[in-house]
């Protein structure tokens, strides 16, 4: 059937989900009217990228997860953007320096001869759960007896100490406490790249469904906002709407509504009181924002069915920062890459937020910026400090590693605050302990749904509201090309709903 009116399509968010499906209907067909309502005053969503003390950095979304097949490496090739500009960027070393582990307080640096092992292990194990043990190259040892008996019964982040349990049973050493806090590095750049603030919510059969693409991991640089800028820019003048923040949206669940007096089913409401009228709205908005509007009970009207409110509140969705440091002028020598393996008795002198950074590395090799990364709780607690007191923080962990060839003062700080940010609230989502792979697909599903004999304009209108976002995808979550996937999936749903 042909459309005899061109649909007004209306998406929440001017992110890369909201864009890439902004930029397919529009360069595919002149068939939709299209307006994108974004909360904030710039585009991008959680990806930006900045310059700090003259380095270009990202202070979202950093890298493409491998370059394979993946649909933002592709489209980041096209335009040009793997092409350097002659300016360093962030992580553009392929290989970056080896670290050296420390235990902070006493500045012990830690021998290869413990730190590889349990380096290794933890390799081992993520592979070992990542493919369900086969082909893992632990081979036929105890250890993966062991796993093979436990595995089914467990979360992440029992899996991988029950590893260190077994591995330490099998290799006794008088060097326990090392090894835990050697392996306790891992575990915390484990929930930087998930989300969990602790492994233990992390569902471990889920997170088999996750899939990377093959080859190499590589970061942007010219940065990540170019592929954001080159989607916007295809776009008609005006179409982007900015400081517009959606605080409701009203649909029909049923024949039966006030919303008959408008020739569109969708009533759009924005903070600054203004209303928009759609035929469909395709909402992109975090899952940390869909979390908190489900519990406001106010964001939609009707309320959403139980499937999907129950599926926003069931999966995980994680706070994620980073921290760039800036090296005063008096730190000649090249910073080393750091990593800190914390004696559990020490901890407590120390600020809560630093308690658990696992590493300190230059941006770049030979770069005077330097970043850190945090989750979870000790990500809230960095958002809530002053410079001041960060800068002093980390001056204090430094001084006590004193086996630095010059201790390190730090002119100035810049650090992200996705968790408490209104407009996203959290960073990415995960698979939590009482969720499923099928939660992603109940995120994904349009209210309300459309069959294939279903005809346009049957009461009440199918596909008012769409979902996209990296929330939405079952193997790709908290990725860009999660989200790039997800919005091209909406837009051709609506392109063969119209038979386009």
């Amino acid at each position: 059937m042909v459309a005899t009116k061109k649909p007004m399509v209306v998406i929440i968010g001017a992110g890369l989900a909201g864009l890439t499906a902004a930029h397919k209907l529009h360069t595919s067909t002149p068939s939709f009217d299209i307006r994108i309502l974004e909360a904030g005053s710039r585009i991008g969503g959680r990806i930006r990228t900045a310059t700090f003390s003259g380095d270009r950095v990202e202070t979202g979304a950093t890298w493409i997860h491998g370059i394979e097949g993946s649909p933002i490496h592709d489209l980041a090739r096209s335009i040009g953007a793997l092409d350097s500009d002659g300016r360093p960027f962030e992580c553009m070393d392929p290989v970056p320096d080896e670290p050296i582990t420390v235990i902070p307080g006493n500045g012990t640096i830690i021998e290869p001869r413990i730190v590889n092992p349990v380096t290794s292990l933890y390799k081992d194990m993520i592979a070992f759960g990542a493919d369900g043990g086969e082909g893992s190259v632990l081979g036929d040892t105890a250890l993966k007896r062991c796993m093979e008996v436990v595995v089914d019964r467990l979360s992440v982040g029992r899996f991988l100490r029950s590893a260190l349990e077994v591995y330490q049973e099998e290799n006794p050493s008088e060097e326990k406490l090392i090894e835990e806090a050697v392996f306790e590095i891992h575990e915390n750049m484990e929930r930087a790249h998930t989300a969990a603030d602790d492994l233990g919510d992390l569902n471990f059969h889920t997170e088999r469904e996750y899939k990377e693409f093959p080859g190499e991991q590589i970061t942007i640089p010219v940065g990540y906002s170019s592929v954001i800028e080159w989607l916007a820019s295809a776009l008609p003048l005006g179409a982007i709407q900015l400081n517009r923040q959606v605080v409701k949206i009203e649909w029909q669940s049923s024949g039966s509504s006030d919303l008959s007096s408008s020739s569109h089913p969708v009533r759009i409401h924005t903070k600054d009181g203004a209303l928009f009228h759609a035929d469909h709205v395709i909402v992109t908005v975090s899952l940390g924002v869909l979390k908190a509007g489900i519990d406001s009970g106010g964001f939609f009207s009707p309320a959403v069915p139980q499937f999907k409110a129950g599926a926003i509140r069931s999966l995980g969705f994680g706070v994620v920062d980073k921290l760039f440091l800036q090296l005063g002028e008096t730190y000649t020598d090249g910073f080393p890459s750091l990593q800190f393996a914390f004696d559990r008795l020490r901890k407590t002198e120390l600020p809560l937020w630093l308690q658990q950074m696992a590493t300190l590395s230059p941006v770049y090799r030979g770069s005077r910026v330097l970043l850190g990364w945090f989750a979870g709780k000790e990500a809230l607690a960095l958002e809530s400090l002053s410079e001041g007191e960060v800068l002093n923080g980390v001056e204090t962990l430094m001084s006590s590693v004193p086996t630095l060839p010059q201790q390190p003062e730090f002119t100035s700080a810049m650090w992200t605050k996705w968790g408490t940010d209104p407009l996203f609230m959290g960073s990415y989502s995960y698979v939590s302990i009482g969720s499923s792979g099928e939660d992603f697909d109940r995120m994904a599903e349009p209210l309300p749904t459309v069959g294939e004999n279903d005809e346009v304009g049957a009461a009440p209108p199918p596909l008012q509201v769409m979902f996209a976002g990296e929330a939405t995808h079952r193997s790709h979550y908290s990725t860009t090309h999660g989200a790039y996937f997800s919005g091209i999936r909406e837009a051709e749903r609506l392109m063969k709903h119209y038979r386009i």
